[in-house]
């Protein structure tokens, strides 16, 4: 994605659902205010909600290709919010199973000009962006996927979570990771030093292999959704 990032800036988690789960506790508590989709993936609003963070839902609606309208955020709300739950590719426009989510995520992507105004929205409200880009690699209309960190600034702003469960078929193993915002990092780091106690590492080893091994199995699963898909 051409994003370069320092050490500090990358941390492992035990999948991102975990790891979406847990980090608003290194932020928030009672009396803040968090910004989460509707619809949306459930641990998007539960994982603030374990905080005791107050949840505000945005609309996502099919007419606008499930795509955040920045202009459905009140403006006293936006200012209050401490973060906001971003998810492109999206998941879940249509949930019915795992498959149907990859197909669905097709259906609602988001291009540069969307996340450039997602920075710009983050820095005028001083909210953080925490951003699931778990199907980033299964696009299936043959496009690249995008990194939320590629666009100026937003390492400033967030975090992005992303998956070898999706792309590598590697989702009982629970390894994945949160990268970005390095004061954010940090923070999150000391938190789950209390909650986890590292990565298993054979697992380690697995996904050291998937990372840089052949690549062509992420074809092949794009291949694979496609013909679900269509049928």
């Amino acid at each position: 994605y051409d994003v370069t990032l320092a050490d500090d800036e990358i941390m492992a988690v035990c999948g991102s659902q975990e790891g979406i789960a847990h980090v608003g506790f290194a932020f928030a508590g009672p009396n803040d205010l968090i910004l989460a989709p509707d619809p949306g993936y459930p641990i998007f609003t539960f994982g603030p909600l374990m905080t005791g963070a107050t949840i505000a839902l945005y609309p996502l609606r099919e007419e606008n290709n499930w795509q955040l309208d920045f202009n459905d955020i009140p403006e006293d709300i936006a200012e209050r919010a401490k973060a906001i739950v971003v998810s492109y590719p999206n998941n879940p426009t249509s949930h019915f199973c795992r498959l149907l989510a990859f197909c669905a995520a097709v259906k609602s992507v988001a291009d540069r000009a969307f996340y450039e105004k997602l920075v710009l929205f983050a820095r005028e409200h001083n909210m953080i962006v925490l951003h699931d880009n778990a199907y980033s690699d299964l696009m299936l209309d043959g496009t690249d996927g995008l990194s939320f960190l590629s666009i100026p600034g937003a390492k400033e702003v967030g975090v992005e979570f992303n998956s070898l469960s999706k792309t590598y078929n590697l989702t009982g193993m629970r390894v994945s990771f949160v990268v970005g915002n390095r004061e954010l990092i940090a923070r999150f780091r000391a938190f789950r030093s209390q909650i986890d106690y590292g990565t298993f590492y054979p697992i380690q080893a697995g996904a050291v292999a998937a990372l840089n091994g052949p690549q062509d199995i992420v074809m092949r699963n794009r291949k694979t959704v496609l013909q679900y898909r269509q049928f």
